[in-house]
């Protein structure tokens, strides 16, 4: 309510629109005398805890990795979890696989002080940026490299990522 209060007879104009290098669309607020920024809805109704904010950072660092490996690729490939063929890029996700990419995290976070430490080292958003990263370089690099000593990465479906690769997963948390 306060922040509507703060708003009232200086916002020029409220659209939606596509999200620049996003599949989603947001509100865009044009301020008097301000440039135009992207606002989210979403974000304060969920309320990420700081634990989910240092992971979106540890997620950022290694998104460079994820992409060239999905890309050096040739295609049409087999899923390293089915064994089906995987005929684009666009079909293929990467997996982190002996750990998951939440156990590597979680397990870097705490041997780094925990997420209430690391979340001091997190940027602050930016007008028209969902970035959520490091700013320190030496804290992304610590993490690239631990990331990179702890796990590894497998080509396979984007269905089977999204699915059943989560509920094998789920099912061997539940059963331990």
């Amino acid at each position: 309510m306060v922040i509507l209060v703060d708003f009232v007879g200086k916002i020029e104009s409220i659209r939606v629109a596509k999200a620049p290098h996003q599949t989603t669309f947001c509100f865009y607020v044009k301020r008097k005398g301000v440039k135009e920024t992207d606002v989210s809805y979403l974000y304060p109704l969920d309320n990420p805890s700081k634990k989910t904010q240092v992971l979106t950072a540890c997620r950022e660092a290694i998104k460079f990795i994820v992409l060239v490996f999905r890309r050096k690729q040739i295609y049409p490939c087999k899923s390293a979890f089915s064994g089906k063929l995987i005929f684009s890029e666009d079909e293929a996700h990467v997996d982190h696989y002996d750990d998951t990419f939440c156990k590597v995290a979680s397990d870097w976070i705490e041997l780094n002080g925990g997420a209430d430490v690391l979340f001091e080292d997190i940027n602050d958003t930016e007008d028209n940026s969902s970035i959520t990263e490091f700013k320190s370089k030496e804290l992304r690099d610590s993490f690239v490299a631990y990331h990179n000593s702890h796990t590894h990465l497998r080509i396979v479906m984007k269905s089977e990522n999204l699915s059943d690769l989560r509920r094998a997963y789920i099912r061997t948390m539940v059963d331990s």
